[in-house]
């Protein structure tokens, strides 16, 4: 990873490519250091790395770095011309954080249709770049960092058609500060409550339920941390309905009570300091 604290666009450019002698080891070539989503605008592209070989059709897009062991290039077989577009931008924590997050949760080739927010967002960069229209630095790595979040936000959207589990699983993560109860994310999720807690919890060993309350209470044990809020609005802010269930939860989970546990992370921290 590089020294960037912010993303920089380190070059955004389109190409076609006709023939198989178009083929990159990501993990053995000398140019570059940094991130790219490259888009495929016409034909298609194979990528291949640890987790198996797949096309890289129009409107979707391979994520790689530099100096990981992917290939990727033209298709063997492939009689339409390769015809894509790419941004190559610098490894800083923030963006590698996101990016890599994606590639963990849905793979290296994801989908960017045309008039989707993120495809919005990859032509400004492209055409920011070319006309060297950025506001500053700043203006870049926020640009980098939207087309990201979108990525993935429009990743998880198509998973409600084709993974109704996973979509739910997805749901309740980042909406878990909200009210909700598991016949609204059901039916969020397009099935019946009964499936959804079935088919959740032999998947990923653990209810809807239990899975709302640990990250409720993870958030809240964060906030107790970090912060001098309120015991009352830590409840809130964590996504249970009242202070007092709140409160129970957590003892049942941490064996004390917040007010407790603050108090000790606090008299733990005072006895540390340097005399």
């Amino acid at each position: 990873m590089t020294g960037y604290t912010f993303g920089i666009v380190q070059i955004a450019a389109e190409e076609v490519r006709t023939d198989p002698s178009y083929t990159f080891d990501n993990l053995n070539r000398p140019d570059g250091s940094g991130l790219v989503v490259q888009l495929t605008i016409g034909g298609a592209a194979f990528f291949r790395d640890a987790s198996g070989e797949g096309l890289v059709p129009r409107d979707s897009a391979m994520l790689f770095s530099h100096e990981e062991p992917s290939v990727y290039g033209y298709p063997p077989g492939g009689t339409e011309p390769y015809r894509h577009q790419y941004i190559e931008f610098s490894d800083c924590q923030a963006l590698r954080t996101v990016f890599a997050e994606i590639m963990q949760r849905f793979g290296a080739i994801v989908s960017i249709p045309e008039n989707s927010l993120s495809r919005g967002i990859f032509n400004e960069i492209m055409e920011r770049f070319r006309t060297g229209a950025f506001e500053d630095r700043y203006h870049e790595s926020e640009l980098l960092y939207r087309l990201l979040i979108s990525i993935y936000r429009e990743q998880i959207e198509r998973t409600r058609g084709r993974d109704p589990i996973e979509f739910g699983y997805h749901y309740i993560l980042n909406r878990f500060r909200y009210p909700s109860n598991l016949k609204g994310i059901a039916a969020a999720c397009g099935v019946s409550r009964e499936y959804f807690a079935r088919e959740f919890k032999r998947r990923y060993k653990h209810s809807p339920g239990q899975f709302l309350k640990q990250l409720r209470l993870r958030h809240a044990e964060s906030l107790l941390k970090t912060t001098i809020m309120p015991v009352e609005d830590i409840a809130v802010a964590s996504g249970f309905c009242a202070a007092n269930s709140f409160i129970r939860r957590f003892k049942q989970c941490y064996g004390v009570s917040p007010g407790v546990f603050r108090e000790r992370i606090h008299l733990r921290k005072e006895n540390r300091r340097p005399l």
